[in-house]
């Protein structure tokens, strides 16, 4: 039987319904608007909580997809948890440590499965090679650009937390690196430089299914029991 998956937010959370939907998952969109349309947090929180509260019974993970605010994805996430709901989150996640490692305690006492959507980290460029990688690679270029002006002041956030994420687990030893982003064309590479020899991938025009992939991977460890390596301490840690 096939997880019932609940989606949190508007834009990229529309894009996310309908990928599950078309991936035959069953899914609710919760009955919310953005929460700066609310008078203030508290009117949002008490609408999160009935929206929370009515869905209980008809699903177990709820995928959040808010644009980031620390103290929203912090309020909003810690309600998902006290209900007992597995989550994904979407990057890039701007809560503190101290704040982040609280939540984790509340995610460890109720035995839930918490997961951060770094799609990227799918890549067959990446998986094939992440032994190589990991162990051998001197140095890594980055690159993330997209030909899309909305994203003129949060790029680095946006686009960067996918090149951090990519760094931190499959560069973890690497001391020499660049990661560069930006709003005015599109340019997706990987350059790495393994002793003199240099590998490169272009995914501007990646046709995987990695977000198919991400969910598989989660939807696995969930079933298995089994912790997440994208979890709260992937995206604090060093």
């Amino acid at each position: 039987m096939k997880e019932t998956f609940a989606v949190i937010g508007n834009n990229w959370g529309n894009k996310i319904f309908n990928i599950l939907l078309a991936l035959n998952f069953k899914v609710i969109k919760v009955n919310l608007k953005s929460p700066k349309r609310y008078k203030n947090d508290k009117a949002y929180l008490y609408h999160l909580n009935k929206q929370l509260n009515l869905i209980r019974k008809e699903c177990s993970i709820i995928w959040l997809a808010i644009t980031p605010n620390k103290n929203k994805q912090f309020q909003i996430v810690k309600k998902c948890l006290n209900k007992k709901f597995h989550l994904i989150i979407e990057k890039p996640w701007l809560v503190s440590i101290n704040k982040t490692k609280y939540l984790e305690k509340i995610q460890k006492k109720n035995k839930l499965l918490v997961g951060f959507h770094f799609e990227y980290l799918y890549l067959n460029f990446l998986k094939k090679n992440e032994l190589k990688f990991k162990n051998l690679a001197n140095s890594v270029v980055l690159n993330f650009h997209v030909n899309n002006k909305k994203l003129k002041k949060n790029h680095k956030y946006e686009l960067g937390s996918h090149l951090f994420a990519i760094k931190k687990y499959y560069f973890p030893k690497i001391k020499k690196y660049q990661i560069i982003t930006g709003f005015k064309k599109n340019l997706r590479n990987i350059s790495v430089k393994i002793k003199n020899k240099k590998i490169f991938n272009n995914f501007t025009s990646n046709k995987e299914d990695i977000i198919k992939k991400f969910i598989k991977d989660y939807l696995d460890h969930l079933k298995k029991n089994k912790k997440f390596k994208f979890d709260f301490n992937f995206v604090i840690s060093d």
